[in-house]
């Protein structure tokens, strides 16, 4: 309910005026009231105000809101396919001012991390949860935090316009963390923002709505990494003094009505080959999905598995996501030594001449967990790569069967299938989109990289190339070429897409 307004000649009639109109509505006669930090008619009513007159208060306590939820300074980034269309963007202004009073409020107009009353403007930041299985992004709990706190919280952001030193600093002072352990901490919080990266999230803002708060409609998935990269243009451009538009917050767009010819059979889903073969022809053909959510060059490497590891952290506790770290560091020291390879040489960067081989990390497959570690394509062909780490392990190879501490494992088997499902799978969409003759030679060879450990090889495997990592450079160039740089091209252009390893194989 609306607060009880002051009666007699002090009378003050309270508005509710967004920060970014404090200046229109100061010119129509609006006061600012220091005491209560909000706008007031003063010599009510005066109908100019009268857009911003006072709606019912927001609770102090958010129905479902828990307070007990992330206390404390932490570095907490905010998803790349979720940035800028969090609750900012799904309230409007105004609304956004009615939550913050109360939640400045009852935070006395303090910091809620640090405990500092800094004397200027206090902003409000989100908690949320994040439930890995369901892809549900939670707001748990609205926090009031003074500029540095929030700038430490959104690390990310601060990098972005050169302040990551300051955020660093400030974490540090106020959480009494030495260099190595705020190292460590930025570290695991790139680390949970590469796995929520990779994934589209549902945003649950049921804590809003319970406070007579209806949330706008966030952008569509497709169109948020546009929406992240026209923000983030300008809030480099305003850190750098340089004028630059903002994106409008779009209303609730309506459903549009599908019209079904009268007397005509219902559509079939495209499923199986070749009707979803045709619809992958038109998907790849509007490149505008590259850099977007569904390019799987985004990928950072190992994500996959450090995506798993998170989630069995958050389940099994502290030590159920150790074997899950190890591996993903394992992908990651791969991944710097393919760089190595696809990097173009000074030659080529002189002449502008494309890499002439190229990498994809944590390729998906399928619609469930599994990916491929690493997909490498060039001259001689399509390499597929199981990354196994073993930091001092035992092993023994002898044919189809290789042996770690004693233990027999499926890595073989498991990265001779990988290599079957990648070429099913790409020659298919080669055929697709017009390249059968490319579909039909298509080379594709699984390499098994050996991270740590030592290797006894009694008898090599026949078509697989098992190897160590000090090895990986010399066994990849040492292939013989199967293709020209158009075909890598070609080949690397449409395994970007997601779609290419997520359908059915035939």
């Amino acid at each position: 309910m609306v607060p009880p307004q002051p009666t007699g000649p002090a009378a003050r009639v309270y508005l509710d005026v967004p920060y970014s109109e404090k200046d229109e509505a100061k010119r129509f006669g609006a006061r600012w009231d220091q005491a209560a930090r909000r706008w007031y008619d003063s010599r009510p009513p005066t109908p100019a105000l009268q857009r911003w007159a006072a709606r019912p208060e927001v609770p102090e306590l958010l129905p479902g809101e828990d307070r007990s939820f992330g206390q404390g300074l932490f570095v907490d980034l905010v998803p790349s396919s979720c940035w800028f269309t969090n609750v900012r963007w799904c309230v409007t202004e105004a609304d956004w001012e009615r939550l913050r009073r109360p939640i400045v409020r009852r935070a006395e107009g303090r910091c809620e991390a640090c405990g500092a009353e800094r004397g200027q403007r206090v902003e409000v930041h989100e908690r949320w949860h994040y439930d890995y299985d369901r892809s549900v992004q939670s707001l748990r709990r609205l926090v009031a935090l003074c500029p540095a706190c929030h700038s430490t919280t959104h690390f990310g952001h601060a990098a972005a316009i050169g302040r990551d030193g300051e955020a660093r600093a400030h974490l540090q002072a106020v959480t009494g963390m030495t260099d190595d352990q705020a190292r460590e901490h930025i570290t695991a919080a790139y680390e949970r923002w590469a796995v929520r990266s990779a994934m589209t999230w549902e945003l649950d803002l049921s804590v809003l709505t319970g406070a007579s708060i209806q949330p706008r409609r966030p952008p569509a998935a497709e169109q948020r990494a546009d929406v992240a990269e026209h923000e983030l243009a300008h809030v480099r451009a305003e850190a750098a003094g340089r004028p630059a538009d903002r994106l409008q917050h779009a209303a609730p767009a309506a459903p549009t009505p599908v019209a079904k010819p009268s007397g005509a059979p219902p559509a079939k889903p495209p499923s199986g080959i070749p009707g979803a073969d045709a619809d992958l022809a038109q998907l790849l053909a509007d490149t505008r999905w590259h850099g977007g959510p569904d390019d799987v060059a985004r990928n950072a490497p190992g994500i996959g598995i450090t995506h798993e590891a998170t989630r069995r952290r958050e389940t099994g506790g502290a030590g159920a996501d150790r074997s899950w770290r190890l591996g993903a560091d394992g992908e990651a020291t791969v991944a710097e030594i393919l760089h190595k390879l696809t990097t173009p040489s000074r030659l080529d960067r002189l002449r502008r001449r494309p890499p002439a081989w190229h990498v994809l990390h944590s390729v998906p497959i399928g619609t469930g967990r599994g990916d491929i570690d690493h997909v490498l394509i060039g001259p001689p062909g399509v390499v597929t790569i199981n990354t196994k780490h073993h930091r001092a392990g035992r092993l023994a190879l002898d044919g189809e069967q290789l042996v770690v501490n004693g233990r027999t494992t499926d890595y073989i088997p498991k990265a001779r299938r990988e290599a079957e499902r990648a070429a099913t799978l790409l020659t298919a969409a080669l055929t697709a989109t017009g390249h059968p003759e490319l579909a039909a030679q298509l080379p594709v060879r699984p390499v098994l990289a050996i991270v740590g450990g030592r290797v006894l090889v009694t008898q090599w495997t026949p078509g697989v190339a098992v190897v160590m990592t000090r090895e990986l450079l010399g066994t990849l160039t040492a292939m013989p070429d199967a293709l020209d740089p158009t075909q890598v091209g070609v080949i690397y252009d449409l395994a970007r897409h997601r779609a290419v390893w997520t359908r059915p194989a035939a």
